[in-house]
């Protein structure tokens, strides 16, 4: 009967408790995961956002694609893609954008690049 208590006393221990879930699913089909991933979404729809800060500061920007730490953070147009930290960062007016890689187009400020890559 010693097993018990012993029992008990794990279930008190802070990592054995369930954690609140901050992320997940918005509404208009926004997903995002990351602290404050498209936290300012207003009227946008069908985006996604995964790392700190990816489709930050967006609120009616729609089908746009983050997927790392600031990504897009300063996104103000639609259609674009941007994989890799700052990737596209401060995209002002630029559609249609595909941005792979750390820092790729992170000052881009209203160009359509269709296609950018890290350079080896």
């Amino acid at each position: 009967m010693v097993i018990l208590p012993v029992v008990a006393c794990f279930a008190l221990l802070p990592g054995a408790q369930a954690q609140v879930c901050e992320d997940g699913c918005g509404s208009n089909f926004n997903t995002f995961q990351g602290d404050d991933a498209l936290i300012s979404i207003g009227a946008g729809a069908g985006n996604t956002a995964f790392g700190w800060r990816a489709l930050f500061f967006t609120s009616a920007t729609s089908f746009n694609t983050a997927v790392g730490g600031g990504a897009l953070a300063l996104n103000n147009s639609n259609d674009n893609v941007a994989v890799g930290a700052a990737a596209l960062l401060t995209n002002t007016a630029g559609a249609d954008n595909v941005a792979v890689g750390t820092d790729v187009l992170v000052f881009s400020n209203g160009s359509d690049t269709p296609l950018a890559l890290t350079p080896l």
